[in-house]
């Protein structure tokens, strides 16, 4: 364990100067990045999920916060379309940003995916039309994973979508529009529960994916993550990958990356009170050969703790493809107050 403080003057000196002088990184998060680097010698060395887990304190520092983004809603969503969730922001090329999320209600679990834009990425947010999708069909068509690519020197969106995941057989799609409003879903979905390599548990619908771009031996690939779910609401996280400039019927075949059973603070599957399972997963490259990937966990708790145990937890790699070695989750809901309440998916 000492071994891994010792590196830490090290690590942060290699810190990507493209992390520490973004202008939109959120305050605080720029100490816990650097911070992470070093912890590349827990991958690459054997250690235990214990070891991992009395990390947790010496790297989350307090001074990690939650901000509250204001918004500024469209009259007409301020009541059927009421709560926001499953943020994606995407920066645009005059370096404002969209803002793309599922609105609706938990209650009627009605949802479209909203669109907001703001100067910065600390807001404060104007929301607009909500994105519209042609050809696809689904029970719960949101949690979008958004990017902006070139495509015959015009700017194409692409975006990422779920079609369910309260029911069996999701599919995860791809959309694409010239405007950022107005996408149109390809006829044959990026994947579904056949693209996945089975494991121990057959797989039975997936949803809920997150897109990145990452740099690797002079290639830059797409990963898009996701879960596959055993059961719905017992899911863990997949992930495949192309290279960019490669066909989109390039993907490999999706492997599991990280299982239920390997996070020590998520609840079991076997758990007698379990809840949900892991969901909400992007990677993030810190250095050539570290990357975080962060994502959604729910704490093993009683059921009289419903609704009050979704976490968001980090974990680390030396190699984008894994394995991860999970670290513990770096936020508490301190704005409500008591952790009476729980965090939803972040990007």
């Amino acid at each position: 364990m000492s071994d891994v403080y010792e590196k830490k003057e090290s690590c942060v000196r290699k810190s990507p100067k493209s992390l520490a002088n973004r202008k939109y990184f959120l305050h605080g998060l720029t100490y816990f990045f650097t911070i992470v680097l070093y912890t590349q010698a827990m991958t690459k060395e054997s250690h235990t999920q214990t070891e991992a887990v009395m990390l947790q304190d010496f790297l989350f520092p307090a001074c990690i916060q939650n901000t509250e983004l204001q918004v500024d809603r469209l009259p007409q969503h301020e009541r059927e379309f009421q709560e926001m969730k499953d943020p994606n922001a995407v920066l645009q090329p005059d370096n404002s940003i969209m803002l793309y999320c599922s609105i609706g209600s938990s209650r009627t679990q009605n949802w479209k995916i909203g669109r907001f834009h703001a100067q910065y990425l600390s807001g404060p947010y104007k929301e607009l039309e909500s994105a519209e999708l042609e050809g696809l069909s689904g029970p719960e068509v949101c949690a979008p994973a958004v990017m902006i690519e070139e495509n015959n020197d015009k700017q194409l969106w692409s975006m990422y979508v779920q079609s369910s995941c309260f029911v069996e057989d999701g599919v995860i799609a791809l959309a694409t529009s010239e405007d950022g409003q107005h996408f149109k879903v390809d006829e044959k979905p990026v994947i579904t529960k056949s693209h996945l390599e089975q494991g121990a548990y057959p797989i039975v619908g997936v949803y809920d994916a997150g897109i990145s771009t990452i740099e690797i031996n002079n290639k830059t690939l797409l990963c898009l993550l996701f879960s596959g779910y055993r059961r719905v609401g017992c899911g863990d996280i997949f992930m495949t990958y192309r290279e960019k400039n490669s066909r989109p019927a390039d993907w490999k075949i999706a492997q599991r990356i990280l299982a239920q059973e390997e996070v020590p603070f998520h609840n079991d599957p076997s758990y007698e009170h379990f809840e949900w399972g892991l969901e909400g997963a992007k990677i993030t490259q810190l250095s050539e050969d570290c990357f975080l990937l962060i994502g959604v966990c729910f704490l093993p708790r009683p059921k009289e703790f419903q609704g009050k145990r979704q976490r968001v937890f980090f974990a680390v790699s030396s190699s984008f493809t894994g394995p991860y070695l999970p670290l513990g989750s770096p936020f508490a809901p301190q704005m409500i107050g008591n952790e009476s309440g729980e965090h939803g998916h972040p990007d």
